[in-house]
């Protein structure tokens, strides 16, 4: 007894069964995790080497190049070492390759870190630790106070508060400085007293110490013994003693230095539209709901503003169902929060409190906009069905939809799969996929019924006859994705779990139509015959009578009739009509080829946020900066368009969190736009107008502006050199920027070369070292005065506090002041700075980076897509790029960013469709028990081609990764219409029919359920075809391919696929006839 039988013989057991699903869909539906992209770990270690004080030359030769070594010359299975060097640290990313136990890789980086000897005393600890991805979520802001000490205190009270929030993920603060007890001696103190700051700096680290001396066993107890230091506080501190003379006279920090409790000293400024500001950074890690971690921030913030909170549906149904020993406590994560904050509502803050760049927004934007276009997709295949079939038979389709979608809910939460943008679109495309397996099986069904079948007969023999099609056609469609899982780099990353969706869907889907379907079908039609005459008189039994009638004449009477002549005469005219095609095909080709329908990798879209990136040049003090920031701030904000902007000056970062860089020639402002549908411009006429009234800014050195619509980011094109030689490098990159700044559309061209910070060499006389002086004395004692020296570090609230030992700061910023500087011999004798070294101007590196043991320059360049595209701009610079190269064989060219991840992709595609061809001709020979007609099958699918490109040109989009991806789709559900045509005209073959009847015979008994596998899977995409917001333009090329490329292969598979199957009879005919010699009238059959 085959599962049909079974499900119809035990019709209480099949809705048993959906009963089931259903509820283990909604159960587990609801609580499957949301997140904007899949959760992708990378293969990445995180070396970190910190090096106070020491230039970044310093960093390199004493650290960073003898970490690359030890990496390198002893570990395998590394893809790449990325470095950072910059002032006082070094930064190593270790990219490992596919399949590597990345905890592994931890332990043994750690391991070659610990056995590394010779490395610089004042160097820290080599931290080392697995790179965790980390996504921003929103962000908190508190603006307006003018007291850093109370904007600290207070933003560091909110942290604790956003903490104590179950599932909450990483905060990070940004906007303060940590606190520093600062210790400045002043220099005639120094010269009077002959102190240098490395003996103030040990007396104050030797009274500050606290140490355990043990414990002492009596018999009656232990005592544990602890010698305490002095209170880690600015008061006691001054009463340090830090001289002491014979007669009891002693001298103490007050009488020399200046002592108070601050911050440290680093140039940093934060504001929020204009007023100064201090923020948390909510980022989503692990397996955490970021929509739900952004609804409670946001929660909370209300609370703490002492505004209400609106409930949700789900919490006002459990406010009321909530037992009464439970009333008064939170009924979700989400009230808590709120209570959290409002229970401190009416503690005055030193400023205003509020929430900013909510990028979770995306995330729920974009899963509504999907839901919302399921749904009347839905709705739209529905109607199709019930006018094309009939009501019964589409209420079951639908209902066999729902079943499945939520057995696919049940199946992602089992295997771990998260709802998010791309999940989400693979299940609006699989509703198609679905309903055409279950309109093939319902429709097969109804046709042996109305040819006088009994219905539960037709349901067992409707569905048997379609079986092996149906699973062939899910296991096709699984591998006609399968190349998305073979896809490397950022790219595959994200659509990895695309394919696992897909084949989950299907696979609950086969289960439904298979099982479920057939039954209620058979028992609908049942039920059917046996009202049927007793509602004829009914103005139901009437209405549903005419409408049948009306759709059968339509069917039948017409649109069949009308088809099968259409196809006679092309299967006569079967040459003509396959040149006619195959010169459609080559037209739209040559569409792509000459430039009108357009390829870009990432097609840009409307956002509402933008990110400003400002690099002055190096060396530029922060007053400088600042006056740029301030500028840019206020065109910003002078814009309608624009309605908070986050300036930060002296520091800049991804908004991942992954990199950020402190110096006083950064600046960095985030934008926040209206909502598109409450704006008339565009985020990119918003960026142009801020270009145009910002016009020339003498001085910078790049300012990028980049929209953040959640997808990939990063500029436009991203091309590095790499060598040994920095000189060479560098001119490299200057011709690549000029040969850049040839094309039109290409602008805010840039690299990261950082040379050109002036710097100040000091280097010991010959005859200094016969006074006692030694490179490193003189060296602690310059860095002493400069950048100060490090005393005592203690643990202070939620930081770790220094005790730091300076010069004051009037000194310290002073150039001339170091210049005339004294510094002690060993002796204690107060020497000239001059007399004892000479002082030279040089020009030094803010940072420096290097890949794979070798220095590296990337230059970086925007394209205006109105103007120009990305892989033009590329593809007519790769020759250049190459004569290039010929001169400088010592450097190497790489291509980075966005285009090494056009290249990954690229380069695994075609081995993945190949792939997947493979496997689909291998499914189709089984099923046909044929070499040949396989070949026929996958024939149809380039031809699909043509409703792609046509799509593309007439809907004014340009053709993007995305429109590939789709068409991975879209074969699959071209090979399915095909196989079951193809399966019928087997079957008129079989009966004895001849070639050219067989064609007709299949087309015409195939016609309604290829049109009604077209016509739902377009109407199911066309709500995501028509919506106008942001949200939707990133994902509209994926839908414009699968859509017209069907529209296109639904005329081919009806009219030039019979034609095909003639034309090859045709050539069987003439191979036999030449075999035979011209003898004999037996005709070969397509094999």
């Amino acid at each position: 007894m085959s599962i049909t039988a079974f499900g119809i013989r035990k019709p209480v057991v099949v809705n048993l069964a959906m009963l089931a699903i259903i509820g283990a869909g909604l159960i587990f539906g609801l609580g499957l995790r949301r997140e904007f992209f899949p959760e992708v770990r990378p293969l990445l270690v995180l070396v970190s080497v910190p090096y106070p004080g020491a230039s970044p030359e310093e960093v390199e030769k004493s650290l960073a190049i003898k970490i690359e070594d030890a990496i390198a010359n002893n570990l395998d299975d590394i893809k790449e070492i990325n470095t950072t060097v910059g002032e006082g640290f070094a930064r190593l990313l270790i990219e490992f390759e596919s399949g590597v136990d990345i905890s592994k890789a931890v332990f043994d980086v750690k391991t070659r870190m610990d056995a590394l000897q010779d490395l610089p005393r004042e160097s820290e600890r080599i931290l080392v630790n697995s790179f965790e991805p980390n996504i921003p979520t929103i962000n908190v802001t508190l603006y307006g106070g003018t007291d850093e000490r109370l904007l600290k205190d207070a933003i560091l009270e909110i942290r604790q508060d956003l903490r104590s929030i179950p599932n909450m993920g990483d905060i990070a603060l940004s906007g303060v400085r940590s606190d520093e007890i600062g210790v400045e001696v002043m220099p005639w103190a120094m010269l009077e007293h002959r102190l240098g700051l490395p003996e103030v700096s040990a007396r104050l680290r030797q009274s500050l110490i606290e140490l355990p001396g043990g414990s002492v066993r009596g018999q009656s107890a232990n005592v544990a013994v602890r010698t305490m230091g002095v209170d880690e506080q600015a008061e006691a501190i001054r009463d340090i003693v830090v001289k002491a003379g014979g007669s009891g006279q002693a001298l103490r920090v007050r009488d020399i230095a200046e002592v108070h409790e601050g911050f440290e000293d680093v140039d940093l400024i934060s504001r929020l539209n204009g007023e100064p500001a201090v923020s948390l950074t909510v980022f989503k890690v692990g397996k955490k709901d970021a929509v739900e971690m952004a609804e409670n921030v946001k929660a909370y913030v209300a609370g703490r503003n002492g505004e209400p909170l609106r409930l949700t549906l789900s919490e006002r149904v459990k406010t009321i169902l909530q037992p009464p020993a439970q009333r008064g406590q939170p009924v979700s994560v989400r009230v808590q929060a709120y209570e959290i904050g409002f229970a401190k509502s009416q503690q005055p803050l030193p400023g205003t409190l509020t929430t900013t760049t909510d990028l979770a927004r995306f995330i729920t934007g974009r899963l509504d906009l999907l839901a919302r276009n399921a749904f009347q997709g839905g709705i739209l295949v529905l109607l199709t069905l019930v006018l094309l079939l009939n009501w019964r038979v589409a209420f079951w389709v639908a209902t066999g939809l729902i079943v499945a979608l939520l057995g696919t809910l049940v199946m992602m939460r089992l295997t771990g799969i998260s709802l998010n943008l791309l999940t989400m679109f693979g299940l609006l495309i699989v509703i198609g996929l679905l309903v055409d397996d279950a309109i093939v099986v319902a429709e097969n069904i109804v046709a042996r019924h109305e040819q006088g079948e009994p219905a539960l007969d037709a349901a067992v023999n409707g569905t048997r006859q379609v079986t092996w099609p149906v699973i062939v056609t899910v296991l096709t469609t699984i591998c006609a994705f399968l190349p998305l899982a073979l896809i490397e780099g950022t790219i595959g990353d994200l659509l990895a779990s695309l394919p696992a969706v897909v084949a989950c869907a299907l696979a609950v889907s086969l289960f439904e139509c298979l099982f479920i379907l057939p039954s209620h079908l058979g028992h609908s039609l049942i039920k059917v015959d046996q009202a049927h005459d007793r509602k004829k008189g009914t103005w139901f039994g009437r209405l549903e009578g005419r409408m049948d009638h009306a759709r059968d004449a339509f069917v039948h009477g017409r649109l069949i009739p009308a088809y099968g002549r259409l196809l006679e005469m092309a299967l006569r005219a079967r040459y003509f009509t396959m040149a006619c095609v195959l010169c459609i095909l080559m037209i739209s080709i040559g569409m792509v080829r000459g430039g009108h329908v357009p390829f870009n990798f990432i097609s840009s879209s409307d956002a509402e946020t933008v990110n400003v990136s400002l690099q002055m040049p190096v060396g530029t003090p922060i007053e400088g900066t600042e006056r740029i920031v301030r500028r840019i701030e206020d065109v910003s904000l002078s814009q309608p368009e624009v309605t908070a902007v986050f300036a930060s000056v002296g520091s800049s970062g991804s908004l991942d969190g992954s990199s950020s860089s402190r110096s006083t020639h950064l600046g960095q402002l985030i934008l926040e736009l209206a909502p598109i549908e409450e704006r008339d411009r565009s985020s990119e006429q918003v960026i142009l107008a801020i270009r145009e009234e910002l016009g020339p800014l003498p001085g910078v050195k790049s300012l990028r502006m980049e929209e953040i619509g959640g997808g990939p980011e990063g500029p436009s094109i991203t091309l590095a050199v790499s060598g040994e030689n920095a000189p060479t490098l560098r001119r490299v990159a200057r011709k690549i920027q000029g040969l850049l700044a040839d094309f039109d559309g290409v602008y805010d061209i840039s690299d990261n070369d950082d040379l050109g910070r002036r710097e100040m060499r000091i280097r010991l006389l010959p005859g200094a070292d016969e006074l006692g002086f030694t490179v490193e004395n003189l060296a602690v004692q310059i860095r002493g005065a400069l950048f100060g020296l490090e005393a005592h570090t203690f643990a202070g609230r939620e930081e770790d506090v220094d005790v730091r030992v300076m010069m004051p700061e009037d000194q310290r910023r002073s150039l001339t002041a170091i210049e005339e500087m004294y510094v002690l011999s060993p002796l204690g004798d107060p020497v000239p700075l001059r007399e004892v070294a000479v002082l030279e101007e040089a020009e030094g590196y803010a940072t420096l980076r290097r890949l794979n043991r070798q220095r590296i320059i990337t230059v970086t360049a925007e394209v205006n897509d109105t103007i120009t595209r990305t892989e033009a701009v590329m593809a007519a610079l790769r020759p250049q790029l190459k004569e290039l190269m010929v001169d400088y064989p010592g450097v190497q060219l790489l291509e980075r960013g966005r285009q090494e991840d056009v290249q990954d992709s690229f380069s695994t595609l075609p081995l993945g469709m190949a792939v997947a061809v493979g496997l689909i001709y291998v499914l189709l020979a089984w099923l046909f028990q044929s070499y040949l007609q396989p070949l026929v099958v996958l024939m149809a699918v380039p031809f699909a081609i043509i409703g792609v490109i046509w799509g593309h040109f007439l809907l004014g989009f340009d053709m993007t990764i995305l429109s590939l991806i789709g068409f991975i789709a879209l074969s699959g559900v071209v090979v399915n219409d095909s196989l079951i045509l193809m399966q019928f005209f087997n079957e008129k073959r079989a009966e004895g029919k001849s070639m050219f009847e067989a064609c007709l015979s299949a087309g015409r008994a195939r016609l309604r359920a290829i049109l009604l596998t077209t016509i739902t899977t377009v109407l199911g995409l066309l709500p995501l075809l028509l919506e106008q917001s942001f949200q939707a333009r990133f994902l509209i090329p994926m839908a414009i391919t699968i859509s017209g490329g069907l529209i296109s292969a639904t005329g081919v598979i009806l009219l030039a696929l019979p034609c095909l199957l003639m034309i090859c009879d045709d050539c069987a005919r003439a191979a036999a006839w030449l075999w035979r010699g011209g003898v004999g009238e037996e005709v070969a059959e397509v094999a």
